[in-house]
């Protein structure tokens, strides 16, 4: 691979360097870069869970069922009533902040809804999220009041706030760099390469170099 054995030991030198000296250089970078990215304020979650009862079918009709809910909970119908009542309760966030915070999902496994709220304010979380649960169960309620079957939209978990996770711009990275085997072998296989680079430049002077007192020795 190198033109002589002077090259190669730069080469490996080099991957030396870098596997051991300049990867902990990167890595407590990135720790750095990730402690002055996470100093935003707190963002809490509310999260309540309602069920339609009784839940009869089967699997495929009960996710059918928990399909048209989480239509039926993001419509506009559903949203412009909880807009209207959240705007009446003088939140420090207007109905539309609290509105494009809300995401509405089937709970894995179960046949319940979840509706969640993501607010830098644990109360107005918490309100906004009770708030759409009773707009939806009205909303239900008077969609379904001429059925022959009497269904139920009931809420299983009241709505509780818990503190929501800092996002980690870099922790995928960290993850990787700070492996066992995989954060070593991307510095030294960075130092390989920087070693090669570096024994091709000095391979190609050297050639020329050669090149040149050849010609100067036959003239």
């Amino acid at each position: 691979m190198f033109p002589n054995k002077s090259l190669g030991w730069l080469a490996l030198i080099c991957a030396f360097v870098t596997g051991v000296i300049i990867y902990p250089v990167i890595v407590l970078g990135l720790f750095a870069w990730a402690s002055v990215t996470h100093t935003s304020g707190n963002i809490y979650i509310a999260r309540t869970t309602l069920m339609e009862s009784p839940v009869k079918g089967s699997a495929e009709l009960i996710r059918m069922r928990l399909n048209d809910l989480g239509n039926l909970a993001t419509s506009q119908r559903v949203l412009a009533s909880t807009a209207q009542t959240l705007g009446d309760m003088g939140l420090k966030h207007t109905p539309q902040e609290i509105l494009t915070a809300v995401e509405v999902t089937p709970v894995k496994d179960t046949s319940m809804l979840a509706i969640e709220v993501k607010l830098p304010d644990a109360s107005d979380a918490k309100l906004a999220a009770d708030v759409m649960s009773n707009e939806l169960k009205n909303v239900y309620e008077k969609q379904h009041e001429h059925d022959d079957a009497k269904c139920e939209l009931r809420t299983v978990d009241p709505a509780y706030v818990r503190l929501a996770p800092k996002p980690n711009s870099t922790k995928y990275a960290l993850d990787l760099v700070t492996g066992p085997i995989a954060g070593p072998a991307a510095g030294l296989a960075v130092g390989l390469l920087l070693g090669i680079a570096i024994a091709s430049i000095l391979s190609r002077r050297k050639s020329v170099h050669d090149q040149t007192k050849e010609s100067s020795f036959v003239q």
